[in-house]
């Protein structure tokens, strides 16, 4: 699909409000809007007598609920229950309250399932129809941005062999330098989008963006970056983000990468390999509610610095240290300092001197 092409369209759904006592029968129910040519289907144990309903708000999006004929609305959460709902000739995003929600995507449309609708749902397609609303992001090649403010978004667009290249951390380039950083909620990309690369030191690049809730890191190529410090730092709403896959292996140096992102629960690294790294001090520090570092990531005895890696994340229980090489290390204080729930530890690639240091550490924190 050309850039040039397509349309973007938001759908909103409203609250399903619970209902009294009926009996729940399995049904599906099928609506049609007055535009763009999509069919709405719910599917689920909804009950006999109540349908869904679709109603047109404004230019780009719905209103979205299952009712009765008296208006009576169901909540599907009141009783146990979900709703898949499918959006056919679509393609898109799904966001609940101000959470992504998993999308399933095919050649029918979009699908996502729900037990609870408060407040709104909404549905943010990404096509783009009016280009001249994009703009070519600094120190990019082929690479291009718009901000929707009314819904947060910030769309990103590249086209093959798009880069975004920095020869410095301050360099005026970063996110939050480029558009008003508050109003940034997520940040997605394009249909037609292709793979963008990170290029060189890219430090800072998407930090502090308080109000960020999603990242889809699924379309950034880092296998050139060299410097990817602090680049979550301070993304104080951000609850998870998933950047398995992630070539890092240039990257130099690592830390403060996830510094004070104080809501964050869980984060995916399955498949990183740092063989270059040297400094991963702070890199999870005062992620206060981190809970999982999922996935298997490595680093090698090139690494000098783990100092306050995991520096208050209270609520980390689950990661896997076998991938960790500290046989290198110079300073490794405070690593899993007021890491109060972690149970196991895997210390293999560690060195002997390094596990018996670890080793008083730990017996330090358990007196104390």
């Amino acid at each position: 699909m050309k850039k040039s092409r397509g349309i973007l369209l938001s759908l909103l759904a409203v609250p399903f409000l619970s209902l009294g006592l009926f009996s729940i029968l399995s049904d599906t129910r099928t609506v049609s809007t007055d535009t763009g040519n999509h069919t709405f289907i719910a599917k689920g144990e909804i009950p006999s007598g109540y349908d869904l309903k679709v109603d047109k708000i404004g230019n780009d999006s719905y209103d979205i609920r299952i009712e009765d004929e008296k208006g009576n609305e169901w909540q599907p959460c009141d009783y146990g229950k979900e709703v898949e709902i499918t959006i056919t000739n679509a393609d898109g995003y799904v966001r609940h309250e101000d959470s992504v929600v998993q999308t399933e995507r095919d050649g029918e449309g979009i699908r996502f399932v729900t037990d609870h609708f408060s407040h709104y749902a909404l549905v943010s397609l990404n096509y783009k129809d009016d280009t001249t609303k994009f703009n070519l992001l600094p120190n990019g090649t082929g690479v291009y941005y718009y901000l929707d403010d009314s819904t947060g978004t910030l769309w990103l667009y590249g086209e093959p062999g798009g880069y975004i290249y920095r020869e410095y951390e301050n360099d005026g380039s970063a996110i939050s330098q480029i558009v008003d950083q508050s109003l940034i909620k997520e940040i997605c990309f394009t249909k037609d989008s292709s793979k963008i690369q990170l290029k060189n030191i890219i430090a800072n690049y998407f930090a502090d963006l308080r109000n960020m809730v999603y990242f889809d890191g699924s379309m950034f190529d880092l296998s050139q970056a060299t410097n990817i410090k602090s680049l979550f730092r301070n993304d104080t709403s951000l609850k998870e983000v998933d950047l398995s896959g992630w070539d890092v292996s240039k990257a130099e140096k690592a830390s403060f990468l996830f510094s004070s992102c104080s809501k964050l629960e869980k984060v995916i690294l399955d498949g990183w390999t740092l063989t270059n790294c040297n400094d991963l001090a702070k890199m999870f520090d005062c992620c206060n509610k981190l809970q999982e570092v999922s996935g298997h990531w490595t680093f090698t005895s090139k690494v000098y610095y783990t100092t306050n890696m995991f520096n208050r994340c209270y609520l980390l229980e689950s990661i896997d240290t076998s991938g960790f090489n500290l046989s290198g290390c110079i300073d490794v204080s405070g690593m899993f300092n007021n890491c109060r729930k972690i149970k196991t530890i895997a210390t293999d690639n560690w060195g002997v001197y390094l596990k018996l240091r670890m080793l008083l550490i730990c017996l330090i924190i358990v007196i104390v």
